[in-house]
């Protein structure tokens, strides 16, 4: 395998953080290389715990782009060869790469005038001749790949026919071995700020179980700009509906789902130089039949938003969901990441990668329980594609820890609770441990409460009563319990609700 270089990054933690791993160089060439964000997708999981990466490079600004691919079999620590996937005789376009339940990965994109496809049904090991699959438009980018279920696979692409956007789709039922006609599903019209600037309407996809999402900003129904989406229900598309009533400009639309929790973002601005640009959020629990109020999250200078390099970008994975974003300080740009626990309805605050150009960011949430951020970065005269991995669960949950031949008992009752929780442990009998105790942490690994000089009774208890070390109550949420003997720990997990 080829040597890996880590890159130290500088991160501010501001109130409840996430913990990460030291950024990875996977181009690590004299070129220039740019990975895919905002529509596409630059990284993808599967739950055999690989991590799969693409990216576009060139030698130099003006020679032709490759598309380049390269796997982490051990959750993004070690890294394999760099592979060349798709085009052999084109230029690279816009590309994007999905995985599926069956963990076949799957890369979408475009060169000149067609489609290219390819797949790897050995999760990256090998790859499939590339294969074009359809002829584009004039103009063709913003290309999302999702899949959903054992078979489904789904691409939508935008082409610019006068002075409109259509956007067009196409599906394969059978994981890509065969594709139906493409269906355009909608149109729209670029923005245009008081100041001449110029938005083009993009639209990206996100799965559901059962289910696509689509969502895109137009400024049709005499309105400035507003964002729209749009599901299929069976064979049928619904009509499209209008999320948003704002006198502000509403763009540059980001989506997710998991299960039936649809959730989509957006950034709203005012057109003055340098002035704070919003992004809201909005979630369906029904798989977008009804939507729930509206939230901002981010209220920040977000500039070069028209090249999608610093949009922001959502992901989801069961109750967590998590976005990226761009944003200048000084005189480099980082890229912000927040998260929620709780489906959208609680988010943490904002850490930032704090590197310099940091741009084109794209993420995905592993069956793990960790984000894994893809972006491009400047490293001195060039750019390189870095990856980061993040832990979303600050006190990493133990399963079947042994000490001896005796296992541990160590339960909470009742989970969820509201106002005391009631925890139980025992080592079943083992009575020669020292220093016994258990401590509660929250999600981000700060320590709660401390519990110490406990006794190894046949059944011991417990009682926390959910306020910190202070006697000051804490917020309702995720909290881990571990109980510590000696060298040997074992922690679960409990949920308090307020």
């Amino acid at each position: 395998m080829k040597g890996y270089k880590y890159f130290a990054l500088g991160v501010i933690f501001t109130g409840v953080a996430v913990t990460y791993k030291d950024g990875t160089n996977l181009s690590n060439t004299s070129g220039i290389s740019c990975s895919f964000s905002y529509t596409a997708r630059s990284v993808a999981t599967d739950s055999k715990n690989r991590v799969h990466a693409i990216w576009k490079e060139c030698p130099s600004q003006s020679s032709v782009g490759k598309l380049y691919y390269r796997r982490s079999l051990d959750g993004g620590t070690i890294w394999e060869d760099t592979t060349r996937v798709l085009f052999d005789s084109y230029h690279v376009g816009e590309s994007s790469i999905a995985t599926n339940n069956k963990d076949i990965v799957h890369i979408i994109g475009y060169g000149t005038s067609e489609l290219h496809y390819t797949r790897s049904t050995d999760g990256g090991a090998n790859w499939e001749p590339d294969t074009v699959i359809g002829t584009v438009g004039e103009a063709p980018s913003a290309i999302s790949i999702a899949t959903t279920g054992d078979s489904l696979v789904h691409i939508v692409w935008k082409e610019k026919e006068d002075s409109l956007y259509k956007f067009v789709y196409i599906r394969s039922c059978n994981n890509g071995l065969e594709w139906e006609q493409p269906v355009e599903v909608a149109t729209a019209r670029s923005i245009r700020s008081p100041e001449g600037g110029t938005f083009p309407p993009c639209v990206p996809i996100a799965p559901s179980d059962s289910l696509v999402h689509l969502v895109w900003h137009d400024i049709k129904d005499d309105s400035s700009g507003e964002i729209y989406y749009r599901r299929p229900i069976g064979e049928t598309w619904e009509p499209a509906v209008r999320l948003t009533t704002d006198t502000l400009l509403s763009f540059y639309p980001s989506i997710a789902s998991s299960g039936d929790f649809v959730y989509i973002g957006w950034v709203q601005g005012p057109w003055q130089e340098d002035s704070l640009y919003k992004y809201y959020f909005k979630r369906s629990s029904n798989c977008g039949a009804t939507w729930e109020d509206t939230i901002c999250l981010i209220q920040e200078v977000l500039v070069e938003m028209e090249m999608y390099g610093l949009v922001p970008q959502l992901a989801a994975k069961d109750e967590f969901v998590t976005v990226v974003w761009g944003t200048p300080v000084q005189d480099t740009m980082r890229i912000g990441l927040k998260y929620s626990t709780d489906r959208g309805l609680n988010w943490s605050d904002p850490t930032y990668i704090s590197t310099s150009y940091s741009m084109f960011p794209s993420l995905t949430i592993d069956d793990q329980r960790h984000i894994h951020i893809v972006w491009a970065l400047n490293t001195g005269g060039n750019y390189d594609i870095f990856h980061a991995k993040y832990s979303l669960i600050g006190v990493e949950e133990e399963r079947n820890w042994e000490l001896g031949t005796n296992n541990w008992e160590l339960d909470v009752y009742p989970n969820p609770f509201k106002e005391r929780a009631v925890i139980r442990y025992s080592l079943n009998g083992n009575r020669t441990i020292n220093d016994l105790r258990l401590t509660i942490h929250d999600l981000s690994g700060r320590l709660i409460r401390e519990f110490t000089n406990l006794t190894n009774d046949q059944s011991t208890q417990v009682i926390w009563d959910a306020r910190d070390q202070s006697g000051n109550p804490v917020p309702g949420g995720i909290y881990f319990y571990t109980l510590t003997a000696g060298d040997y720990t074992k922690t679960r997990k409990m949920c308090l609700m307020r």
